[in-house]
């Protein structure tokens, strides 16, 4: 639709048709859809990283202490960009969604 707004915006301008345009938005709109997901699959990658670190030291993981739900950062693909208070990038149609969790283990 973007294409076709453009293509024909020309064809207004050409009929002496004036109006301002401005760059597109594009809004992810399934985040409450996707946040349980999003939330597991960082909670694992997290147990997995302290079951490595607990290994290398001779230890293992044995329970959670505490874990907290952080922010959501919502980039163009391969960004690097990142925030405290989370990134909802609005300039590209493609996303990657990254939920933040913080967890504290209990080693032995």
């Amino acid at each position: 639709m973007a294409k076709r707004l453009a293509k024909e915006s020309t064809e207004l301008l050409r009929s002496g048709i004036d109006f301002r345009s401005y760059a597109p938005s594009y809004f992810f709109t399934k985040l409450e859809d996707l946040k349980l997901d999003l939330l597991e699959e960082a909670a694992a990658n997290s147990k997995l990283r302290a079951e490595r670190l607990a290994k290398s030291a001779g230890n293992r993981v044995v329970g959670v202490i505490s874990a907290s739900q952080g922010i959501f950062q919502i980039t163009q693909p391969n960004s690097t960009q990142t925030s405290s208070w989370g990134m909802y990038d609005t300039s590209s149609i493609e996303k990657k969604v990254r939920a933040v969790v913080t967890m504290e283990f209990r080693t032995e």
